[in-house]
């Protein structure tokens, strides 16, 4: 039997560098890099996100009734989140310079909760199941989770870079929308 230590070994190894490969893939379609210390910290507040959702969706939760409003807030308030993970470190400083770092910043924050979210989904995984299990686990998460943090995240990023040379008025008003 594993010890803790190697469970959370192999849960954060799972969980975290598929969403650095993603992020690695990503960024080389950036012509003008982003400062890498921007780009950690855009990653860490997205991981921060995570259990800050985990609190906002237990609260939510008992208020509401129905599967799909649930669903509905839930889902909006990890969007939200993801935002602000992008947002408070990256877009409102002198980096945000060119339409696409929009997109790059939001999504290396979507890969940021993606990367905690399941290394958290693993590690109660090979707490409860088989290492296979667990690899199948991590499998579909690396494919299909991540995948729709980035794209939801991406999609309001397109919204930001559509709308980025109009004045910041209309780009904010955009962005809320």
């Amino acid at each position: 039997m594993d010890t803790a230590p190697d469970i959370l070994l192999y849960a954060a190894l799972g969980g975290i560098l598929p969403a650095i490969f993603w992020l690695w893939c990503w960024l080389h379609e950036d012509r003008h890099p982003e400062p890498r210390a921007v780009l950690l910290s855009v990653f860490v507040c997205g991981m921060v996100a995570v259990p800050v959702a985990g609190l906002l969706q237990k609260a939510v939760g008992p208020m509401l009734s129905g599967k799909w409003p649930l669903i509905f807030a839930w889902a909006a308030i990890e969007e939200i989140l993801k935002f602000l993970a992008a947002y408070l470190p990256a877009l409102t400083r002198r980096y945000f310079d060119e339409p696409v770092d929009a997109m790059i910043y939001l999504i290396t924050a979507a890969l940021g909760f993606a990367a905690l979210e399941n290394t958290l989904f693993i590690t109660s995984s090979l707490l409860h199941y088989s290492p296979i299990e667990s690899l199948v686990t991590g499998n579909l998460r690396f494919i299909g989770a991540s995948l729709l943090h980035v794209l939801t995240s991406g999609v309001v990023g397109a919204v930001i870079a559509i709308e980025f040379y109009k004045g910041r008025f209309k780009r904010e008003v955009a962005t809320v929308i």
